[in-house]
């Protein structure tokens, strides 16, 4: 986060951990987990446009917090304009769990995040990918 622009990244995989679409977007921000909480609402914004038919979704994150907040969300605990806009796309998925997870198994998402304090980017299956994003994910673990 510079000069209150944060840039945040999605990462959408299937059950395999295959990348089904990502999204980076370039948004003003004073607060990383408010920032993280428009990552959420971001991912389960493009999830929900995706012609898939979901059976349950992970939602993994590398803060506590925000996978605190996430859960409380779950349950109907939320009172911020960010969580009810979380809270609203919750029903198109079947069953959510949320998950804290090693920052090092969020190198795609920060890598989106990075690049999009630059410019906003949106991938879905089938598309071309960049090249930076085409080597970070001929290293990630997730895919081997």
């Amino acid at each position: 986060m510079e000069n209150n622009v944060a840039g945040l990244g999605c990462a959408i995989r299937d059950h395999g951990g295959r990348l089904i679409a990502v999204v980076g977007v370039r948004q003003r921000s004073r607060l990383v987990c408010m920032t993280e909480l428009h990552a959420a609402q971001a991912a389960l914004n493009l999830a929900s446009q995706l012609d898939v038919d979901f059976i349950g979704a992970i939602l993994e994150g590398d803060s506590f917090d925000v996978c605190s907040r996430l859960n409380k969300i779950l349950v109907g605990g939320y009172i911020e304009d960010c969580e009810t806009s979380v809270a609203r796309l919750l029903p198109a998925f079947p069953k959510i769990v949320v998950s804290l997870i090693n920052r090092k198994a969020n190198s795609v998402a920060d890598h989106l995040a990075k690049n999009a304090c630059l410019l906003d980017f949106e991938w879905v299956r089938g598309m071309s990918l960049t090249t930076s994003l085409a080597q970070l994910l001929a290293h990630d673990a997730t895919f081997l």
